[in-house]
């Protein structure tokens, strides 16, 4: 009915085309929800609302928005994404998982959401467990509390190992079920069933992305034919490095030598150790002027993005292809703090520089993508 509804409407092709207006209905509330979700979280962990309102401007109008104008996943992907991570760390654990799963069937890197439950988990939640220092205090107390904690860090691997198994879910059914289609059947058929299909773990995405996009450990450098692509990608590639970086040795650059090791040893316990009140007073004041921001900088929230965000970063450098990452590194929150930060720290022509690469690859995407030429 629906399908001559709309063939009565718009002719030939009813079905179809309701389809399309339904996908792109559907996309663009879920791109503007994503703005709100990503706003909220970021008045969560960074704890700056100024920083928080520029990423979500910043979001609207990236450069890969012609992908989430279009009837594609990124925008079901990052609404999703961002409201799971947000939930977890909100303490509602499950209804992350639950989000983190509908990402997973939106697109295959949401499984790299089970990073944030083990995060939050086996990092965030990691608590002491032995004991006040009382040299009077019991033995057999202290047996206890051990016996507590082993219990506890128990619980909190079955909490991660299920929920991310959850969030994998879709992944491995789609996986099953393209085994199912081309890996089965008749005798007659299974003679020229595809070569994947014997490998110790047969894997049709692995094969169509290894046998049709070529992808692979520095493969995409191989031809110069695509050195425009490698190009294309180096805005992205840098925001995205030194927004790591910016959180890693921010406070050694802010505050001297004396920030080294504070920064280092943050770096290496996944964000657990705090930085020293001296060294947030004296970027908040004595280094800093009262536009500039080093929220990204401080708060200890960050690093589980931080880490999310460098593998994904490694992986569009050396295993992807690299003119992908605009689009890729999107799904990443920290990518737009990062360039909210960069341009409230600094001057109007950062303000102009941003918009200019915003603008000229929202114009040229619109040009590329539905002529189905290369794009981010």
């Amino acid at each position: 009915m629906g399908g001559k509804v709309f063939g009565g409407l718009f002719g030939v092709g009813g079905t179809a085309v309701a389809l399309v207006w339904t996908g792109l209905v559907v996309n663009g509330v879920a791109f503007c929800a994503a703005a709100v979700v990503l706003y909220r979280l970021g008045v969560r962990v960074v704890r700056e609302e100024r920083v928080a309102f520029v990423s979500a401007v910043v979001f609207c109008f990236n450069p890969g928005s012609v992908f989430y104008s279009a009837v594609y996943t990124e925008s079901l992907f990052a609404l999703c994404t961002w409201c799971g991570v947000g939930r977890v760390l909100a303490g509602g654990y499950w209804g992350g998982v639950g989000w983190l799963m509908l990402a997973g069937a939106a697109r295959s890197n949401g499984v790299l959401g089970v990073w944030f439950l083990g995060w939050w988990e086996l990092v965030r939640r990691r608590g002491g467990g032995n004991g006040n220092g009382n040299g009077n205090e019991d033995e057999d107390e202290d047996e206890d509390e051990d016996e507590d904690d082993k219990r506890g860090l128990g619980r909190r691997i079955s909490r991660v190992v299920v929920g991310g198994a959850v969030v994998c879910l879709p992944y491995v059914c789609m996986q099953v079920y393209g085994w199912w289609v081309f890996c089965t059947g008749t005798p007659a058929t299974m003679a020229t069933r595809p070569g994947w299909c014997d490998r110790a773990v047969p894997s049709i995405y692995g094969y169509i992305q290894n046998a049709y996009w070529d992808v692979g450990f520095l493969n995409f450098y191989q031809k110069l034919i695509r050195l425009p692509f490698v190009v294309q990608s180096i805005p992205v590639i840098v925001l995205a490095v030194g927004t790591c970086w910016a959180w890693t040795f921010g406070p050694w650059m802010l505050v001297g030598r004396a920030g080294r090791d504070p920064a280092l040893r943050r770096l290496l316990s996944l964000g657990r150790v705090n930085l020293e009140q001296r060294l947030v007073d004296k970027m908040r004041g004595e280094k800093t002027s009262e536009k500039t921001t080093v929220a990204v900088v401080v708060e200890e929230l960050v690093a589980p993005f931080v880490y999310h965000l460098a593998l994904m970063t490694f992986v569009s450098i050396f295993v992807m292809h690299v003119n992908v990452a605009t689009r890729f590194l999107s799904s990443s929150p920290l990518l737009f703090w990062g360039a909210a930060q960069w341009v409230i720290n600094g001057g109007a022509w950062r303000w102009r520089l941003l918009l200019a690469w915003c603008a000229s690859y929202l114009a040229v995407g619109a040009l590329m993508f539905p002529n189905f030429y290369p794009w981010v």
